[in-house]
């Protein structure tokens, strides 16, 4: 009787042994399924991110070219016009025949000193948007002189002054178009502020000074400042406090991610 009573005690608890393996076998799967569709949907918005970081780039660079046109249209005006007065000098002296070897020669060098300007605006422009894949060092003052170069006929015709106090001896250590690309956001902003808020004698200020081997770069203008609270918002994707078509939002949410990557 003991032995028929162990032997379906055993059974029984075989039984239960074997539901509870199952159980856990199912809850097992389960999870693992689980993990498997989480590792998928992470690994999906991951994608999607990747892709929308891709394409606010791609708009940024699209963005930069437009700029880059624009500013290059108001740093060829004035040579453009001056390079009219000297044709103008000349034909007008042909035409009253007197037009000399000397004067000719004259001319011809003032005419090759403004397009050499002109070739050489061009080729800062294009070394500033032509992508550099490695760290390299750069003197901060000579940096700067190359991003006055973009920016200083776009300022000077809105009447904005630009006073650096720069380090001549301050070197960094980084790639080199996208610090540009930074600064050169930063500015335009500045800019656009200080037109769109019809300040008097507007003017922006970049200071530098090394702190524990870090160089730190101040911008600062007289527009009012950030009114938006909280301040970090300025850095979300397609926010602006431009109006209507005058503000794209990528500007400075692209240079937040520059500063972060490099």
């Amino acid at each position: 009787m003991a032995i028929v009573i162990s032997i379906l005690i055993s059974q029984k608890i075989d039984e239960v042994l074997k539901s509870y393996q199952e159980s856990v076998h199912s809850k097992s799967q389960e999870l693992k399924e689980l993990n498997e569709t989480l590792e998928k949907r992470v690994e999906q918005e991951i994608e999607k991110n990747r892709e929308h970081e891709q394409l606010l780039v791609q708009k940024s660079r699209f963005i930069a070219l437009g700029e880059m046109i624009s500013n290059i249209a108001h740093q060829w005006r004035q040579p453009l016009s001056e390079l009219s007065t000297i044709l103008m000098f000349i034909k007008f002296k042909y035409n009253m025949g007197q037009l000399d070897e000397e004067l000719m020669k004259k001319k011809s060098k003032e005419a090759d000193r403004v397009l050499e300007y002109m070739s050489h605006t061009i080729d800062d422009f294009r070394n500033f948007f032509m992508p550099k894949k490695a760290k390299e060092q750069f003197s901060l003052k000579t940096v700067m002189d190359s991003i006055m170069t973009i920016v200083s006929s776009s300022l000077s015709n809105n009447r904005i002054s630009i006073t650096f106090c720069i380090d001549n001896n301050l070197k960094l250590n980084t790639y080199l178009n996208e610090f540009e690309q930074v600064i050169l956001n930063i500015i335009t902003n500045a800019k656009d502020i200080l037109i769109k808020n019809k300040i008097k004698k507007p003017w922006i200020k970049i200071d530098s000074k090394e702190v524990d081997e870090n160089i730190i770069i101040i911008v600062e203008d007289n527009g009012g400042g950030i009114k938006v609270e909280p301040k970090s918002k300025i850095f979300e994707p397609y926010f602006t406090t431009k109006n209507g078509s005058d503000g794209t939002g990528i500007g400075l949410y692209m240079s937040k991610i520059i500063v972060e990557k490099i």
